[in-house]
């Protein structure tokens, strides 16, 4: 006679439900690091949602070995391989935390990833050897997914030989990852009497791939020289160092910014307009929304919209597709909203000069100096990124710089 299964006192589907919701939002949260329809309340209300699917999982812990177990082993995606390997980490098991490390020692592409995001947000504990082993030992690209782990905790070494290393990879990426990694490094160091060490700024920036994330790193670590080389780069055609100077740079530097606006896509002109939110980008913005092309259009209503905090959205078009553009990219054509004109002008008739006698703008949050708390709580994401970037060039660091992406 067959034994009857055990009765299980949960059901599996819901746990699945639990792993694949985990997955889904992580990809969620990962986007509104640097997604403009986010603030931190918005976000942190994400994180809830993240931590309460997390909770269902714990809720059956003895089930979990088996299941994310498996999961963890087929997992290709990036949000899936931590969605699995982040509920074996909440568990009180050394083992398992131990056999998750195993894995990230092995694992490659989007899968590592993964894995680096889940253990960037556990303490190591005695798991720590294990992962700086791989930072010395391990080939490059699991080398500084590991220097990124141990960046978010806390337990990087400034001087670690593998570390400077990895800043000049051959590989764009990896040492492009590097330097992020070591954003959250020096910029902790920063504030110290100290500061932070030499870093090798020159070799890296002749790589146009590695300038957004080293002229990040020269900034969150206060380097004093990196506005001047900014505007070095902005004038040689630069956009990452474009972008930066439009969220950091000094009124002195609104004439550069306007001259080098145009070398950009139209696109890109009205998204870097919106980040830059001084004054001077107002008639820009105006100029692109009264124009005839209806993305452009749309995109500046989209960065008005940014500065402002109003919702000035009215028609729904699809812009017509490039000439060159095939059956599918005609088929699938993304709609967008053009600006209701007569909305914005009334706007900008009520509110234009405090407008003008601001200094940047976020959701109709003006934005000298160290923004208070209430207002860091009402900006969007990346707006809130750039104000601590300039804080902290200025020697007022008030947060972190934002997780490697």
């Amino acid at each position: 006679m067959t034994a009857p299964a055990p009765r299980l006192h949960y059901i599996p589907e819901l746990l699945e439900i639990h792993a694949d919701e985990l997955a889904y939002l992580w990809g969620q949260r990962r986007a509104a690091i640097l997604d403009a329809r986010y603030t931190l309340p918005s976000f942190l209300e994400l994180n809830e949602r993240v931590e309460a699917h997390l909770a269902g999982l714990l809720a059956v812990p003895a089930a979990l070995p088996a299941l994310l177990g498996k999961r963890l082993t087929a997992a290709e995606d990036r949000d899936e391989a931590f969605a699995a390997a982040a509920g074996l980490l909440r568990l009180p098991n050394p083992a398992l935390f131990a056999r998750v490390v195993e894995v990230f020692a092995t694992a490659s592409g989007p899968r590592l990833i993964g894995l680096r995001d889940a253990l960037g947000g556990v303490p190591l504990a005695d798991a720590a050897p294990a992962v700086q082993a791989l930072l010395t030992l391990g080939e490059p690209a699991r080398a500084v997914a590991a220097a990124t782990v141990l960046a978010q905790r806390g337990q990087l070494a400034p001087q670690d030989p593998q570390l400077l290393r990895l800043l000049l990879d051959a590989d764009d990426g990896v040492a492009a990852q590097a330097w992020r990694a070591l954003t959250l490094v020096d910029a902790r160091l920063a504030a110290t009497p100290e500061g932070a060490p030499p870093r090798p700024y020159k070799p890296a920036l002749l790589r146009p791939a590695l300038r957004a994330a080293v002229l990040g790193c020269a900034i969150w670590s206060a380097q004093p020289w990196v506005l001047r080389g900014l505007r070095i780069l902005v004038t040689e055609g630069d956009a990452a160092a474009l972008g930066w100077l439009a969220a950091v740079g000094q009124p002195e530097d609104d004439a550069l910014i306007l001259q080098a606006l145009p070398q950009l896509p139209p696109l890109q002109q009205a998204a870097l307009a919106g980040r830059w939110a001084q004054p001077a980008a107002l008639g820009l913005l105006l100029g692109w929304m009264k124009g005839p092309d209806a993305a452009v259009a749309a995109a500046a209503g989209e960065a008005f919209t940014r500065i402002t905090g109003e919702d000035f959205r009215g028609a729904r078009v699809t812009p017509p597709p490039a000439d060159d553009a095939d059956d599918f990219a005609r088929e699938m054509a993304p709609s967008v909203w053009l600006p209701d004109l007569p909305r914005v002008q009334a706007h900008l008739d009520a509110h234009g000069a405090a407008l003008q006698a601001g200094t940047r703008w976020n959701r109709g949050c003006d934005l000298p100096g160290v923004p208070p708390a209430e207002v860091l709580r009402r900006i969007d994401l990346p707006a809130r990124w750039d104000a601590a970037a300039r804080a902290a060039l200025a020697g007022q660091p008030f947060a972190a710089p934002p997780p490697p992406l």
